[in-house]
């Protein structure tokens, strides 16, 4: 990879010139509160998209739940179950998050993280939830 510096050399060496910097954007770059809401916003997309899914991973988290109260859950522990009863691993993609986020949700961050056993996962950090 070419510095920018050293790109616009290599182009005025043979003949073309750089053009200015564009912005994609007409916004400040860093603005936490756009990035929030469009956090929110690809979340609520994703969950709309895989319901079906979403709403049976929330009931799987409830029944794991129920049989060990206070147990501390991520989504690994959820799509293992999906999985055994025979639902592509894969279904939920960017949906998982909706399996303990949503409106009247009980589950509340316990503030600790697990590291993924999915090995597409890439060894990804999951947060742990727990019913309150």
């Amino acid at each position: 990879m070419t510095r920018r510096g050293d790109q616009a050399a290599v182009l005025s060496d043979i003949g073309h010139t750089q053009p200015p910097y564009q912005p994609l954007f007409d916004r400040p770059v860093f603005d936490a509160e756009k990035g929030e809401e469009a956090k929110e916003a690809g979340i609520d997309a994703a969950v709309e998209h895989r319901k079906e899914a979403v709403l049976v991973a929330q009931r799987i988290a409830l029944e794991l739940e129920a049989r060990s109260p206070g147990c501390e859950l991520c989504s690994d522990d959820i799509v293992a179950v999906m999985d055994e009863r025979g639902w592509d691993p894969h279904v939920l993609g960017k949906a998982s998050v909706g399996m303990f986020r949503y409106v009247g949700s009980p589950w509340v961050l316990t503030g600790g993280a697990r590291t993924s056993r999915r090995p597409w996962a890439h060894g990804n950090r999951l947060s742990l939830w727990v019913k309150r």
